[in-house]
């Protein structure tokens, strides 16, 4: 690319924060970026190391400079989920070591692929002592192929919440309590996403607003700002469903995601979320789980 401070190295470190995204269901890339600085840069080196030696290291790195910045996401990192991303890693084992074999493209420039051109085009012109036998022995040139139909083109998705949306616009956030959470200086979404669940229900003091609360917040805020055309009421049914990140839903089976939600709505839990709503149909939640897909970074909502 030529461009300054963009190394073959930092290439790399981009290449393993999507391969552990891509491959480890429920890897955001705030997950990818620790991990990978603390020397796991494949869902291969994941499944084969410690968890217990892993969460030491993490832990280690959050407390440095250079971890710093990840501190506040420091209860993403306990050795219980670490253990539960290596599960993951492991049961889609064979899934990235098929794929692997195709990244050895990154390591050389593509070469545009040769289409043969009619026999015509691609040998010189017969002389002209044998012109009149070529003519005779040659089949006529076929038309060239029909250029398809241009589509009409689509609507582009929307991401309907952002890091810098009120708080009160995030899923399950009222009026109340984002009045409770802008007392403590949660006033945006980033604000909500930064937080750390323990401290913050310690210092708003609402018996209602618990740190588990306050996590189940986070996750459906962090979903409905990397999922496009994901509303709020979609977001508290995926995580209610045991969804919690994009890259859960966007491996989901749309047959299995929908019997876990149908059932999930015919109970107590569900139709308080839904408020009277209708269940979301099959159809929606396979448009969910192709949404999921098109997801964007945090970083980028």
């Amino acid at each position: 690319m030529k461009r300054p401070g963009i190394s073959a190295q930092t290439v790399r470190l981009w290449q393993s924060h999507m391969s552990l995204m891509c491959f480890v269901p429920g890897v955001s890339l705030n997950d990818a970026q620790v991990l990978a600085a603390n020397e796991i840069s494949s869902p291969e080196a994941l499944f084969n190391a410690d968890a217990r030696l892993v969460t030491a290291e993490i832990d280690k790195f959050l407390k440095s400079d250079r971890g710093r910045r990840f501190a506040s996401l420091r209860s993403r990192f306990t050795r219980e989920r670490i253990a539960e991303l290596q599960q993951l890693a492991r049961t889609h084992r064979k899934r990235w070591q098929e794929a692997r074999s195709q990244f050895s493209w990154l390591e050389r420039p593509m070469r545009p692929a040769v289409v043969e051109a009619p026999q015509s085009v691609a040998r010189r012109a017969p002389s002209t002592k044998r012109a009149g036998a070529s003519a005779r022995l040659s089949s006529p040139q076929a038309p060239p192929p029909a250029l398809p139909a241009k589509r009409a083109p689509r609507e582009p998705l929307r991401f309907l919440l952002a890091r810098n949306s009120p708080v009160v616009e995030a899923p399950s956030i009222g009026a109340t309590a984002a009045e409770h959470l802008a007392k403590v200086g949660v006033r945006t979404v980033a604000d909500l996403l930064n937080a750390n669940p323990e401290s913050t229900a310690e210092e708003i003091g609402e018996p209602r607003i618990t740190a588990a609360v306050i996590t189940r917040w986070q996750s459906e805020a962090r979903l409905a700002c990397r999922i496009p055309e994901l509303r709020c009421s979609g977001a508290q049914l995926l995580v209610a469903s045991g969804l919690t990140e994009p890259e859960q839903v966007a491996a989901a089976n749309a047959t299995e995601l929908f019997a876990k939600v149908r059932d999930l709505c015919r109970g107590p839990k569900g139709k308080h979320l839904l408020r009277d709503g209708k269940a979301p149909s099959k159809e929606r939640i396979a448009q969910w789980i192709r949404h999921a897909a098109h997801m964007r970074p945090l970083e980028a909502a």
